[in-house]
């Protein structure tokens, strides 16, 4: 199941810094925030206007769940110890409510390059079962919050269905001869990689 949630907003925004900080400045902002630990003195308040539609995103849970930002998650799976920390964990304090996790992203939605991060938030949740942070009988929600495009692309999955996505994306782990060419532009070895491969479907 997928769920947006967009405003027509114009995400163009004047910023001196690089996406790097921005991110780091988001992730800290909005931990501070939720966390009550952060005063007018600090300089990344500065951008709070564009912070609205996070805050109004997380604020709607902050009644039914405990917040948990960048929690350390490691387990194994299969032949791999996996680590991660996810922007944030929701855990519901009442009946039902679904357990959900969120990862921050800044600039604009570009849909073919969601893969890698798709790909974190069922790593994340597959941490949240093996851990048993969230029963295997039960629903989560993973989402992807761009705060700088207002845009929550947000999927219900369940167990099997976390299973079944983490098992194809390490079968292609185990075929790194295989390639998406849409990934080229971005990757470090693409000087060096031989491109006359087959492509991932």
């Amino acid at each position: 199941k997928l769920n947006q949630g967009i405003k027509n907003k114009s995400s163009n925004r004047p910023s001196s810094k690089s996406s790097k900080e921005r991110g780091i400045m988001v992730h800290s902002f909005l931990e501070q925030y939720f966390s009550g630990n952060y005063s007018s003195d600090n300089l990344f308040l500065e951008d709070s206007e564009y912070f609205k539609f996070a805050i109004e995103i997380i604020s709607a849970y902050k009644k039914d769940y405990i917040l948990s930002f960048e929690k350390l998650l490691k387990f194994p799976f299969f032949n791999f110890m996996m680590s991660g920390q996810p922007d944030l964990i929701l855990s519901p304090n009442k009946r039902g409510k679904i357990f959900r996790i969120i990862d921050f992203k800044t600039g604009e939605r570009i849909k073919e390059n969601e893969e890698v991060y798709l790909f974190q938030l069922y790593a994340y949740a597959m941490a949240c079962f093996e851990l048993n942070l969230i029963e295997k009988g039960s629903d989560l929600s993973i989402s992807l919050l761009y705060v700088d495009a207002e845009v929550n692309v947000e999927f219900q999955l369940n167990y099997d269905d976390v299973l079944d996505k983490m098992t194809r994306y390490l079968s292609k782990l185990s075929n790194l001869n295989l390639m998406n060419r849409n990934h080229c532009p971005l990757c470090s070895f693409k000087n060096i990689c031989n491109p006359q491969v087959a492509q991932i479907s």
